[in-house]
């Protein structure tokens, strides 16, 4: 996929727009310097809204993060259990064949 299309899919999702607000008023200042428009004036607060728009990105993605590591650590107590649930018992002492994945099932043959 072009970078054009990453952009507008990035845009038409409301995702990272202050992202791409601040390359945007980066180029913006970068044209200007290049073509001698006197933006002195303009340099403090560009610069401290672009600061201001990092720190608004960097807060966005700290609670993303930590609303993954969230969802990671309830889902872990649910994957790593001491023991199969009753549901799963009874699936066992039903099943005709039970075909499993993974490194030893020392524990797991023994009991059941």
């Amino acid at each position: 996929m072009s970078l054009l299309k990453l952009v507008w899919n990035d845009l038409r999702k409301g995702e990272n727009f202050d992202s791409y607000l601040i390359i945007l008023a980066a180029f913006v200042v970068v044209f200007l310097d290049l073509f001698q428009v006197p933006v002195g004036n303009y340099i403090t607060p560009i610069t401290l809204g672009i600061l201001g728009l990092l720190a608004i990105s960097n807060l966005g993605n700290r609670h993303r993060i930590e609303e993954l590591l969230k969802r990671s650590r309830q889902s872990t107590g649910f994957i790593f259990l001491d023991e199969f649930s009753k549901e799963l018992n009874d699936d066992f002492e039903t099943a005709r064949d039970v075909m499993m994945i993974g490194i030893t099932f020392t524990r797991t043959m023994r009991t059941y």
